[in-house]
């Protein structure tokens, strides 16, 4: 098992992959002291590899592990050029490694390292020291006496040999290397002799005893006064085997690099040479491999060699192995590359081996995904999001430099109107028109956004005055007065523009944007197509309409909401015929917000959808209650909002209603607003036929404030018009409203409806009423709405 002690985590892993490739089990210290811990615990520890890139104190800690035991040491790093194997050197030393080397060096030292240590320690047992380390070494010497013509060799030579004679003669000698060697060798012992040359070759034997050929290699020096020559025998036959086995894999690997699909190239890292490149990168780059070895890597970048040195140095940071350039090309186009590159040593210098992909497509997908991500896909404009990172630099901006910014919300009047008119292909259309008139119109340096739906927005740095706001907001809204015209037709819109200013009207993206919300329905509340600026009285106001929604939620919950009913009178008859529910709001026994209050919140934020549900419930079941308490007969009118139509979902309210309580299916009338059936008549046609073969009756509440008119009035399947109270209260006095009153009814007989007036409070109202035919009253001149109890009594009295 091989101990290796490292806090790099990453390297440990690597180092220790290489090595189990080899057959070797490792384990993983990060300290001194677990290092010293595992070598007391484990006892099948063979070696240990010390990392000295993140040791604080490595000869203290060599010391102490030397101490400890008596293993061999290889010294790991990753950078040779700052190690000194001699400051580390002693007898338990055997070397040190590269981080990220090839397999076979790590395994080849470690191996190494082994025999060696093993070899060392049995010489150590009482082995002849200097015979024997010839012997594990491979080394021998011999001396050849020229006057006797002997050579005498050592215990290592005569290994080598695979003799046993110490002296032999030269003839003799001679016979053992393999033939092609023997005239060389005799010329080069010549040329000593001679003083010519020195002897110093490199020659093949076959070795007596194993037959096994060994590469040998021999220095010899000339010592004229003895008359002996003295040389030394090297074994290097595995030295040769692995330089023949290094130059096939080399070859093997050369055939790779050439023929490989992927672009790749070896640079020279001290001069950025481009030293070779494969086929693939010919091709790539379009020029030859002649040409390409003559260029500097410099040559292909774009970038300027600071910018190239920023860009490895932050991959270095991140501790990334690859890198991002732009690469031209012999056609002088330019492409987005990564570099997947890794320093290797080929001969003397050191080489980048670098991997070229090309990411150019990929770089434009970012681009288009991004451009998703920022900007607006129909209108091509800033979204929402990307109009934030604009606001806040400005903001920003504005406090380092002291300049206002002014955010203008712009909202487009009745644009569903023309998605339900025409179709949303046609409104996708006339948003890309806006877009591109808002460019054209106004100045680069004002920030335009599209924020979503029929909204967008302007920003406006460092403007000189309140003017300048007023100019920009004009201009906005003349340059949408033009018609647009759009699959041969002819669309007219207009703006509301909402007004806020950092810093008086906020400080922050989210305060100036909601402020500018603000402002925005201010301007449609005064008559839309303008522009209004933010004021802390809308903020209250807003402020105001949040509280009563949060309340209003609690108040079903809470139960505070109920019902009070007003009794319509049959005038003919002097007869109670039914009641209208009115919604009351109570709060600590006393009334909290009159309807006109919190309806119109209601309707705004949609939770009118469960008030109405909870008031055609409530009234259903007090139905029940009074047939139980045999007020019998009653028909019971109830307000139902316009985005119950809207959404299709009054049919299902009713049903789920009428599933939950048993009373006459004609116990309910249900009043809506000319309004609701102006959009889709034929629509609001087909929900009333639903309605009334239930058993519902149908009023027009309001009739006359509206869209009145006969063209839809006589297609509707409606039982009564209800004539606005306004109409009523100026009956005495003006006799335009007396007409109007009178032209109701006579109308609504003609067509076979009924006719109820509201708010009727004195007798000259009731006298014109009843002469003119009106069938139905109600009003304070009978009686004011009532309490469930109230409203009993009342029957009970009257009848």
């Amino acid at each position: 098992m091989i101990l290796i002690t490292t806090r790099d985590n990453e390297a440990f892993l690597i180092e220790s992959k290489k090595l189990q490739k080899a057959g070797y089990k490792t384990i993983h210290a990060n300290s001194y002291e677990k290092t010293l811990e595992i070598l007391g615990d484990y006892k099948d520890i063979k070696l240990i590899i010390l990392d000295v890139d993140n040791s604080d104190d490595l000869e203290k800690m060599t010391n102490k592990i030397i101490l400890n035991s008596d293993l061999p040491i290889l010294y790991m790093t990753d950078n040779e050029k700052k190690f000194s194997f001699d400051d580390y050197y002693n007898d338990f030393s055997y070397g040190f490694v590269l981080k990220e080397s090839r397999d076979f060096i790590l395994q080849s030292s470690v191996k190494t390292a082994l025999n060696l240590f093993e070899k060392s320690r049995n010489l150590k047992a009482g082995y002849d020291y200097a015979s024997h380390a010839e012997i594990i070494s491979g080394f021998g010497y011999w001396e050849f006496d020229l006057d006797n013509n002997t050579v005498k060799s050592s215990k290592g030579s005569r290994k080598i040999y695979g003799i046993t004679e110490e002296t032999l003669m030269v003839d003799n000698i001679k016979e053992y290397p393999l033939p092609e060697y023997r005239e060389r060798l005799d010329k080069a012992f010549k040329d000593l002799i001679t003083g010519r040359k020195n002897y110093n070759v490199e020659f093949k034997i076959k070795n007596k005893i194993d037959g096994e050929i060994r590469a040998i290699h021999s220095v010899a020096e000339y010592d004229p006064k003895r008359n002996i020559v003295i040389g030394t025998l090297y074994d290097i036959t595995r030295q040769k085997s692995a330089e023949e086995s290094a130059f096939k894999k080399e070859e093997e690997y050369r055939k790779i690099f050439q023929n490989h699909n992927a672009v790749m190239l070896m640079i020279d890292v001290q001069t950025g040479e481009i030293v070779d490149a494969n086929n693939a990168a010919v091709k790539f780059y379009g020029w030859t491999r002649k040409e390409l070895t003559k260029m500097k890597i410099a040559d292909i970048n774009i970038l300027t060699e600071n910018e190239i040195y920023k860009e490895m140095e932050m991959a270095r940071r991140n501790k990334k192995n690859y890198f991002t350039f732009r690469h031209r090309l012999a056609d002088g186009s330019i492409r987005d590359v990564e570099a997947y590159s890794g320093e290797i040593i080929s001969g003397k210098r050191p080489r980048l081996f670098s991997i070229i992909h090309d990411i150019t497509k990929r770089r434009e997908a970012e681009k288009k995904i991004k451009n998703l991500a920022f900007y607006d896909s129909l209108t091509n404009l800033p979204n929402r999001r990307m109009f934030s990172d604009y606001l806040e630099k400005s903001i920003v901006q504005g406090q380092r430099n002291d300049f206002q910014v002014a955010l203008l919300n712009i909202d487009l009047d009745h644009f569903k109107h023309v998605n339900d008119s025409f179709g949303h292909h046609i409104g996708d259309l006339l948003l890309i028109r806006v877009a591109e008139r808002l460019r054209r119109n106004l100045r680069k340096n004002n920030i335009i956004c599209r924020l979503g739906g029929d909204e967008f927005a302007v920003i406006i740095e460092e403007f000189s005055s309140r003017q300048e706001i007023n100019f920009v907001s004009g201009r906005i809204l003349k340059v949408l007065e033009a018609p647009f015209l759009i699959d041969d037709k002819e669309i007219f819109i207009s703006a509301s523009i909402g007004v806020a200013v950092y810093p008086e009207d906020g400080s922050d993206v989210n305060t100036l944007l909601k402020n500018s919300d603000l402002a925005m329905y201010g301007a449609k509340d005064r008559g839309k197509n303008g522009y209004y600026f933010f004021s802390e009285d809308m903020k209250h106001a807003s402020n105001s309409k949040m509280e009563i929604d949060t309340n209003l939620r609690k108040s079903l919950i809470n139960g505070e909401l109920c019902l009070y009913y007003q009794p319509k009178i049959d005038i003919a008859q002097n007869k109670i015929i039914g009641t209208e529910t009115l919604l009351r709001w109570f709060k600590n026994g006393k009334i909290y917000k009159a309807p006109s209050e919190f309806i119109p919140i209601a309707e705004s934020t949609g939770f009118i959808l469960e008030i109405d549900r909870w008031v055609l419930l409530s009234a259903c079941r007090q139905i029940e209650e009074w047939e139980k308490n045999n007020i019998k007969g009653q028909k019971i009118s109830v307000n139902i909002s316009g985005l119950h139509f809207k959404q299709g979902l009054i049919i299902k309210t009713v049903t789920e209603v009428l599933k939950k309580v048993k009373i006459p299916k004609d116990s309910i009338e249900i009043e809506i607003t000319e309004g609701v059936f102006m959009e889709n008549m034929e629509e609001a046609v087909g929900i009333l036929n639903q309605l009334r073969s239930m058993g519902i009756g149908i009023s027009i509440d309001d009739f006359g404030t509206g869209y009145s008119s006969l063209s839809y009035i006589k297609n509707l399947p409606i039982n009564r018009i209800k004539i606005d109270k306004s109409f009523i209260f100026n009956m005495i006095d003006s006799k335009k409203d007396t007409a109007i009153a009178k032209t109701v009814i006579t109308m609504a007989k003609l067509l076979d409806l009924y006719v109820i007036a509201e708010g009727v409070e004195t007798s000259e109202q009731l006298k014109i009423l009843s002469e003119n035919g009106c069938n139905e009253i109600q009003g304070f001149y009978f009686s004011k709405p009532l309490s469930p109890e109230e409203y009993e009594k009342f029957f009970k009295k009257w009848a």
